[in-house]
């Protein structure tokens, strides 16, 4: 552990521990006697009390069982690999259809999802088949079914969980626009072509 005192007399220190099977470096904050009690801050923090779940889905002339649950540090590669593949042009690249080229999620940032924003995983057969990403201001901020799956209500059944009160919206991404998805299960634009690109659409679920 690495300690140092800061000019306003409080301390720092470095710690290194595992998430999951991620060494990572945690920065803790403690106020100096005179600001009153010692309490130490971690920069790491996670959502208490997630579930997971057991849902059916049809899947061709068969019944099968979906598990949703909260994705853990262990998560971290496999998650990498699904949404490289089918986000990030990995399918698309292997003409397989269904596979988009938008947006690329560095392993830094999806670390910082587990660590800070809600993420839920759908697992078929001990694979992922969906990842959804929800930040602290309730905002849905990522949704990705493989597509075999979709159309077979995982997505929605992921958005139930989250229960975002807003969705972030991407509306020119190469698989199509997803806004009739997010309308469908009660959704409707509050804010819309916003952005850098003006390819945004801030969606509000209402009553």
């Amino acid at each position: 552990m690495v300690r140092a005192q800061l000019a306003d007399g409080s301390f720092t220190s470095s710690k290194k521990v595992m998430f999951g099977t991620e060494p990572l470096f945690v920065t803790i904050y403690r106020k100096p006697k005179s600001q009153g009690p010692r309490k130490p801050v971690a920069t790491m923090d996670a959502e208490p009390n997630l579930q997971t779940f057991e849902f059916p889905c049809t899947f061709g002339t068969e019944t099968v069982s979906i598990t949703y649950r909260p994705a853990s540090g262990d998560d971290l590669p496999e998650i990498c690999k699904f949404v490289d593949f089918w986000l990030a042009g990995g399918a698309k690249r292997l003409k397989i259809p269904g596979g988009g080229s938008d947006y690329f999620v560095p392993k830094g940032q999806q670390i910082g999802y587990l660590k800070y924003k809600t993420t839920y995983l759908a697992i078929f057969d001990g694979d992922i088949i969906g990842w959804a990403v929800k930040s602290k201001n309730k905002t849905l901020i990522h949704l990705l079914i493989t597509p075999d799956f979709r159309g077979k209500g995982i997505g929605g059944h992921l958005l139930s969980i989250l229960d975002p009160e807003f969705v972030r919206s991407k509306s020119d991404q190469s698989t199509g626009d997803p806004k009739k998805f997010y309308e469908k299960h009660g959704y409707e634009v509050v804010e819309a072509s916003v952005g850098k690109h003006e390819n945004i659409d801030i969606m509000r679920h209402h009553e």
